[in-house]
């Protein structure tokens, strides 16, 4: 009988405690809105071309997900900091971008990035000397894609690189 008793008072207690935990707000931030507006401009910016060869899956570009006035760290492709909103990390590999990313483009709007991947794309032109602009970058993954000439010297000024 006191073993019924016991698990009885503790499952009393767990439950009343977890009412607790279960109805607690999240605590994580909306994404910043100025770094939303620049990821809805550079979308804008970019064409949507074809699936990279070296790709499976639907082949369906991640930035469909981006549409303007909804929480961007939800979108696909885009990670954002739990405390303070801002993106830290764009992983847009694979996702069928066309065209030219040109020096002026919104995305070097958006300097708390950590990690930028756009490999396995058809991005053309000359690698952008704003990517000194992401003066916090640690992983940089551009490969796969059509760049031509060479690699600019400010990337050389991104001292986290790994």
């Amino acid at each position: 009988m006191s073993i019924f008793l016991i698990t009885l008072s503790f499952l009393f207690v767990f439950i009343f405690n977890s009412q607790d935990v279960l109805s607690a707000p999240p605590s994580r931030h909306l994404c910043l809105p100025e770094q939303r507006d620049a990821l809805v401009e550079f979308k804008n910016e970019i064409e949507i071309g074809e699936l990279n060869r070296y790709c499976g899956g639907d082949g369906q570009p991640k930035t469909e997900s981006w549409v303007n006035n909804t929480d961007c760290c939800y979108w696909d492709g885009v990670t954002c900091d739990t405390k303070s909103g801002e993106v830290v990390e764009l992983e847009l590999q694979c996702s069928r971008l066309h065209g030219l990313i040109h020096s002026n483009s919104k995305l070097f709007r958006i300097q708390s990035l950590r990690s930028l991947d756009l490999s396995y794309n058809d991005l053309s032109g000359q690698i952008m000397w704003s990517i000194r602009n992401f003066s916090h970058l640690t992983t940089l993954d551009l490969s796969s894609n059509n760049f031509s000439g060479g690699i600019p010297s400010s990337i050389g000024n991104l001292s986290h690189l790994t």
